[in-house]
């Protein structure tokens, strides 16, 4: 993982947060990669960056657009391990296009919540308007924090 020093920071951070459905419990989820370990090398590799990808994150909580930037980074190793449903995949992807420096599901996936790194607060309510849009079923309803 490169980190860069490049980046706009920023002290005030926005989060655009909120939960859809679950499709699998997490235990599931998390057989199925077992399961799928024998058959797919590339899942230890993704799992290590995952570990990596958070322990960095720790060092830029005081830098939105870095945190926004590792969260597209993790949500990415989850999709690559199968784990992101296509409602939060739709999510990220609209949040991103509509401002968010970044966000992910949280969790092993399959559903459930996810946060969008906002880059200000009108980014943050563009956004929640923007997921509103999609359509897509909520347990929690997009909220800024």
């Amino acid at each position: 993982i490169i980190k860069t020093n490049q980046m706009e920071t920023s002290s005030e951070l926005i989060l655009v947060v909120g939960a859809v459905p679950r499709n699998e419990s997490t235990a599931s989820l998390v057989r199925g990669l077992k399961e799928r370990k024998n058959i797919n090398p590339t899942i230890d590799e993704h799992l290590a960056a995952l570990g990596a990808i958070a322990e960095d994150a720790k060092e830029v909580l005081d830098s939105p657009e870095q945190l926004g930037w590792y969260a597209l980074e993790a949500q990415d190793r989850l999709k690559r391990l199968g784990l992101v449903s296509g409602f939060h995949q739709q999510i990220i992807k609209e949040g991103v296009s509509l401002g968010a420096w970044g966000g992910k599901m949280s969790g092993a996936g399959g559903g459930g919540a996810y946060y969008l790194v906002a880059r200000s607060l009108d980014d943050a309510n563009a956004i929640i308007q923007g997921i509103e849009t999609l359509n897509i079923p909520h347990t929690l309803a997009p909220i800024v924090i």
